[in-house]
């Protein structure tokens, strides 16, 4: 608030308010009125559905989240969910697997799951309400990087889904695959899970990795990769 000096006028001059306060004239600016476009409007719901979305599925992969609390891994996969909306991929009604910036997404920076698993896992939809995880052939000491030491790894698959149109969640089985830490070849496997397929649904297929140490299973978070190998848009 300032004071008018020797002037006692009450009104409006463009973007300036004359008035009085108990015995007061004082003067003061309009409060600037700040309109949205119809783009940030449309940002700001991208970002309202992305934060919905993020919530609900790292709340449904809490249990096998490498670092759960994670608030830069929080700001990462909803960026990542914002960025796939972005492609306008929502009014796409065509299922789709593959999704960009979802798939190929990391949870944990320390230990990036394509650098510790050499091959590509692949995901598909094979029937309605069922994904298939395709892992290719490998030889564990080849193809997967490993703490000394190690005697066996354990693949854990799992599944999240979330509809961006209703308030309808729903969570797939997760899947534990241990495998000898050894050259001996493992031939490829197709690991099959149920998954809500509905119209409107955000599908999150995650693979995380975890290494028998001596006996022990490895708490360490540089190994404890984990990572998205697919999102399925259900159309």
């Amino acid at each position: 608030m300032g004071k008018q000096g020797n002037m006692k006028y009450i009104g409006t001059v463009n973007n300036l308010i004359y008035y009085k306060w108990k015995d007061v004239y004082a003067v003061r600016t309009k409060p600037t009125t700040v309109k949205q476009t119809a783009a940030s409007i449309a940002q700001s719901k991208l970002f309202g559905v992305a934060s919905h979305a993020g919530a609900v599925l790292r709340n449904l992969l809490k249990p096998v989240l490498p670092v759960a609390t994670d608030r830069n891994m929080m700001r990462r996969f909803e960026q990542a969910i914002v960025q796939w909306l972005r492609t306008s991929a929502i009014n796409n009604n065509t299922p789709q697997t593959n999704l960009p910036f979802i798939t190929g997404f990391e949870f944990n920076e320390q230990s990036l799951l394509h650098s510790r698993l050499k091959k590509l896992v692949t995901v598909d939809v094979t029937a309605a309400n069922t994904i298939s995880i395709n892992i290719p052939a490998l030889q564990p000491v080849q193809d997967i990087t490993a703490p000394a030491n190690t005697t066996a790894v354990v693949f854990t698959i799992s599944a999240a889904a979330c509809s961006l149109l209703t308030n309808a969640i729903a969570v797939v089985a997760t899947r534990e695959m241990a495998v000898a830490y050894n050259d001996t070849l493992l031939p490829a496997q197709e690991v099959e899970l149920p998954v809500m397929a509905d119209a409107g649904t955000l599908t999150v297929v995650v693979l995380g990795l975890h290494y028998l140490v001596r006996g022990n299973v490895s708490s360490a978070v540089k190994w404890l990769p984990m990572g998205v190998v697919g999102g399925v848009w259900g159309g």
